[in-house]
């Protein structure tokens, strides 16, 4: 079971000593007075029994366990320990030559340090298997789990099993997690839910794929026909019922791990598992498709229409721009008549034949004869808008019929509106009741449906008045002032909130520490939100508070100035670092599903971190050898110096590394050597 999850070269390096960094040697390679006189009471301990019990000490804390093979511990460390009970390195290879004596040790080392071994069937024992199978619950990788157990193990002080033990409860625990998972939502797999399923894997001469691709697959753009894609999944999966399924009993994290396996693994490798791991595998992915494709249905809305609004507003500021050019003849003639018509000392009578003489009739009548239309306040936005009006139709209703909108404060007219739409889509009519509400509706745009009204043209009044319906729509989406039960983005915004912490403000912070919401999500919406919403308005105050306390100290104190200021340099030369490995796709996240483009934000935060990590033991090597040789490095001085050094990291090409060679390079703590230090400081 240990050599399916393992290969064989991978279990010898479990079992035995692994290379050791720099602070790891520091870290527990250093021996205290107290280890000493532990390690050397002073009577019957030779060399190599005092420095193979201090390579247990230092290592049983170090990695958990101490592998059998003592003697091949890292020469470095086994040197460091050395020269600390003064003995001869060499002695170590005398050590543990009986068995006997290493679990000896071992079982002194433990005694001292408060460690504790674990034996089948202890309570140790069964309380990792409990901790195995939590975990399994969440994560399916066995190297993970693995990694989880000893990481476990150490925080309890508890020495580590043996390989062969411990990769037994890893499978176990897999196992269970598996069993487990089934009887929690087989009571959900009714007959006709099994077959629902088990048709998502058939292959669909219509859609020319099978229907779990399908729904798995995410909008490319934003379409009047993706909105309606979009809308045929969501419908799909309420024919299933999907949306009236409770998989609550599964940690969320369970759920994630199983959807994730599902939009993953192949239609062939789905089929080919046992029903207890595929249909959980596949209730997963259709149960967090009907909360993703309620989603995808309002954010492409939201797309399409501002899509189209921008289209408008570009037209209108082309169409502004043309106007400005031929409004120049009447601005050149306001500069001849205002000057007549600010002078008093000109009669009124005379006024008339000046202007016409040094104008010319020719001039007047040209200008006109060009006409120059008052335009609308809104500059005659809604008006281009209103060319695309049979476009949105084409799903608009649909979006409306499939997504129940609900409103917070505030939001009554704005509701009562969209049903008035709705039956009016149902029923085929197309006059708008003298009773829908207007008061939604920006002052920009009243005037449009002033004139409607009062030319009695019915049809351009319920395009205006459906227009706007659909904008106000789209904006309370986007400020949370309306939103959608059963989806995730467009929530309601009180639902981000946990609700066992009485102060409302403590419960979106409590929100935003355990992950209920992100930042940005509760940022965004209530900095959107309308003035009703209390929570938002004390969110605003504090706020001020907060930015008032920062000016203050930020205007009386000049070292708080410098210390901020050195700080926005050196987050923007990390901005720098990003934008530069990000090269390949010229800073743009390309992934369309939120997974995956949060596995790319998490790819490039690993690079950068490495890059800065690699940069910053460097730099203190620098330093340290700058110091030693007598140079000045004030700690001021540092103080300015950004981790975000690239000039020496090359960003392009494929890089072929020689791994031995560059390993011979290094010296015995593990360093590249560094290059020359030049002669003035002021050139580094």
């Amino acid at each position: 079971m240990s050599t399916r999850m393992f290969s064989e070269d991978q279990l010898e390096r479990l079992r035995s000593f692994p290379d050791i960094g720099r602070d790891d040697l520091i870290r527990y390679f250093t021996l205290t007075p107290a280890d000493v006189a532990f390690i050397d009471p002073g009577r019957g301990r030779g060399p190599s029994d005092r420095l193979g019990l201090a390579v247990q000490l230092s290592t049983l804390p170090w990695l958990g366990f101490v592998p059998d093979e003592v003697r091949s511990a890292p020469r470095v460390a086994v040197a460091r320990l050395a020269e600390r009970l003064d003995v001869d390195p060499g002695v170590l290879e005398e050590y543990g030559q009986r068995e006997q004596t290493r679990s000896d040790h071992l079982r002194l080392v433990a005694g001292y340090l408060g460690w504790k071994n674990a034996p089948a069937g202890s309570m140790a024992i069964k309380e990792l298997e409990q901790f195995l199978l939590d975990r399994a619950m969440e994560h399916d990788s066995p190297t993970l789990l693995f990694n989880l157990a000893t990481e476990y193990l150490m925080a309890s002080k508890t020495i580590r099993p043996g390989m062969t033990t411990l990769a037994k409860m890893v499978a176990t625990a897999r196992t269970s997690a598996t069993s487990l998972t089934w009887e929690k939502v087989a009571h959900l797999l009714t007959d006709q839910l099994r077959a629902d399923l088990d048709r998502l894997l058939v292959y669909d001469a219509g859609l020319k794929t099978t229907r779990l691709a399908w729904l798995i697959k995410a909008a490319t753009d934003a379409t009047a026909t993706s909105v309606k894609t979009a809308i045929d999944k969501l419908t799909y999966l309420r024919n299933m019922d999907v949306h009236t399924l409770d998989v609550s009993m599964l940690a969320a994290e369970r759920r994630r791990f199983l959807a994730s396996v599902g939009r993953r693994s192949t239609n062939q490798a789905l089929e080919r598992r046992d029903e207890r791991r595929r249909y959980p595998i596949l209730l997963a992915v259709v149960a967090q498709s009907a909360v993703d494709q309620v989603d995808e249905v309002v954010i492409l809305f939201d797309q399409a229409v501002s899509a189209r609004e921008s289209r408008a507003k570009t037209k209108t500021d082309e169409a502004l721009i043309e106007r400005a050019k031929a409004g120049e003849a009447r601005q050149l003639l306001l500069e001849v008549i205002l000057p007549l018509l600010a002078d008093p000392s000109i009669p009124d009578e005379q006024i008339g034949a000046l202007l016409r003489n040094r104008i010319g009739m020719g001039k007047l009548r040209e200008v006109v004869a060009d006409g120059w239309k008052r335009l609308p306040r809104d500059h005659g936005r809604l008006s281009a808008l209103h060319a695309s009006y049979t476009y949105l139709r084409q799903f608009t209703p649909q979006v409306l019929a499939a997504i129940h909108f609900q409103g917070g404060p505030g939001t009554a007219d704005l509701m009562d509106a969209v049903a008035i739409l709705k039956r009016l889509n149902d029923s085929g009519g197309r006059k708008v009741p003298e009773e829908a509400p207007t008061s939604f509706v920006p002052t920009r745009y009243a005037e449009y449906l002033d004139k409607a009204r009062k030319s009695g043209d019915e049809t351009a009044y319920r395009h205006y008045w459906e227009l706007c319906v659909v904008l106000a729509l789209r904006d309370g989406l986007r400020s949370g002032d309306i939103f959608v039960p059963g989806s995730r983005r467009y929530a309601d915004p009180a639902t981000y909130l946990y609700t066992d912490c009485w102060p409302d403000l403590l419960r979106m912070a409590g929100s935003l520490k355990y992950g209920q919401a992100t930042a940005s999500l509760v940022v965004g919406k209530w900095s959107a939100a309308s003035r009703q919403n209390i929570l938002a308005a004390a969110l605003k105050e504090w706020g001020m508070l907060r930015r008032t306390l920062h000016a203050a100290k930020y205007l009386s104190d000049p070292a708080y100035r410098r210390k901020i200021a050195r700080q926005l340099n050196k987050g923007e030369s990390l901005h720098a670092l990003r934008r530069d490995l990000h090269y390949a796709h010229q800073g743009a996240v390309t992934k369309p599903q939120l997974s995956d483009q949060t596995d790319q934000a998490w790819c490039l935060t690993v690079l950068t971190n490495a890059v800065i990590a690699w940069t910053t033991e460097y730099y203190s090597l620098a330093v340290r050898q700058l110091r030693a040789a007598g140079r000045d490095v004030p700690d001021e001085l540092l103080a300015h110096i950004s981790p975000a050094h690239s000039e020496n990291v090359n960003f392009f090409g494929v890089i072929t590394v020689d791994v031995e060679a560059e390993l011979a390079k290094l010296d015995v703590g593990g360093w590249r050597p560094l290059r020359p230090a030049a002669a003035d400081l002021s050139l580094l």
